[in-house]
């Protein structure tokens, strides 16, 4: 009778992942939707929930937008937000009735020279 040959062992290879070529990041943490642009901007609401104006710095009511072009097109654009949670110059932790965003920048692009 002959002997069973053995499989020869797989061979493992790390991957590793390419970096991002994204300055943000924007993650969702209910259910870790993450989402990557290179704008951020927050649209500004009317009363009667239509488009009044865009702004660079975000306030409660507003909503988030990634990649916003020409005020109809985006990556992603967030509910109102409803509380800032914390705000600095690497990132922005705020909730909507949606849920709790996290937004962190890309550091490769943020890097002091």
């Amino acid at each position: 009778m002959e002997k069973e040959k053995e499989a020869p062992a797989k061979e493992t290879t790390a991957v590793k992942q390419a970096p991002s070529l994204y300055k943000y990041k924007l993650v969702r943490k209910s259910d870790n939707l993450t989402k990557e642009g290179n704008d951020i901007t927050y649209v500004v609401w009317k009363s009667n929930g239509t488009f009044h104006s865009l702004s660079n710095s975000p306030s409660v009511g507003m909503s988030m937008a990634l990649d916003l072009e020409y005020g109809v097109k985006s990556t992603y654009i967030t509910d109102q937000i409803t509380k800032i949670l914390e705000q600095s110059s690497e990132g922005l932790v705020f909730e909507t009735k949606d849920g709790k965003y996290e937004l962190t920048q890309n550091k490769a692009f943020f890097s002091k020279s």
